[in-house]
């Protein structure tokens, strides 16, 4: 029985399809049709079809650029992060030295002994140093100036990385949208071309390989192993 509502569906918005393969589909399809348009049949659907996959193309290009941008000021921030951890460490035994392990001026710093800082993430790194930078300029007189220094520079150096970091996250989320929007106009394109091709050409399903390269767009199988 034919189901004639999967020809309504659109048929490229599959989790099986990348974004790099819908492109190379796109863009093999569009030049076939361009070499292959009898007595200017397609040219609406050229027409048509060109801005579209060129947005999606560019879309893609600049989301790609920004996740580019952002994994590398992923990458700092966390450097960071492990450098603060390693700081922290070390000042762990010139406090411990200058006050004793059971005093209150320990415990202000290390309420949860180092495991606390050891285990810090992107996400709460900025409080913990925050709080060890205010006891090391509390402290600073019994402590020197070292600590406190290094800490306010580890602070203002993670502050403003992490503001980056966080700033190219919201400008990736924002061109991964714009690329799922390009996306969607192109898959309803393409839907609208098959179908058109389909009208001009019906009953003759071998004329599809001479429009589409369906390699880019059949899900991959697995092959099983042989014992």
């Amino acid at each position: 029985m034919i189901n004639l509502e999967t020809l309504f569906e659109n048929h490229f918005d599959n989790i099986f399809i990348s974004d790099n393969n819908l492109q190379k589909f796109a863009g093999i399809h569009l030049q076939r049709l361009i070499a292959n348009n009898p007595g200017g049949v397609f040219t609406q659907i050229i027409s048509d079809s060109a801005p579209t996959y060129a947005d999606f193309v560019n879309a893609i290009s600049d989301e790609d650029t920004h996740f580019a941008v952002q994994q590398g000021l992923t990458i700092s921030v966390k450097n960071l992060l492990q450098q603060t951890k390693e700081f922290i460490s070390k000042s762990e035994g010139s406090i411990r030295g200058t006050f004793g392990k059971k005093s209150a001026e320990y415990q202000a710093f290390f309420p949860q002994k180092m495991d606390e800082y050891w285990q810090a993430n992107l996400s709460n790194a900025e409080l913990l140093l925050e709080r060890f930078k205010t006891n090391a300029d509390f402290y600073s007189a019994q402590l020197g100036t070292g600590i406190r220094d290094g800490a306010q520079v580890l602070l203002n150096d993670f502050k403003t990385k992490r503001e980056s970091q966080l700033k190219k996250k919201r400008e990736v989320k924002d061109k991964k949208s714009k690329s799922r929007t390009a996306r969607t106009a192109l898959e309803l394109q393409l839907m609208k071309n098959l179908h058109f091709i389909a009208y001009t050409f019906p009953g003759n399903v071998d004329l599809a390989s001479n429009y589409f390269d369906q390699s880019f767009i059949h899900r991959k199988h697995q092959k099983k192993k042989t014992e």
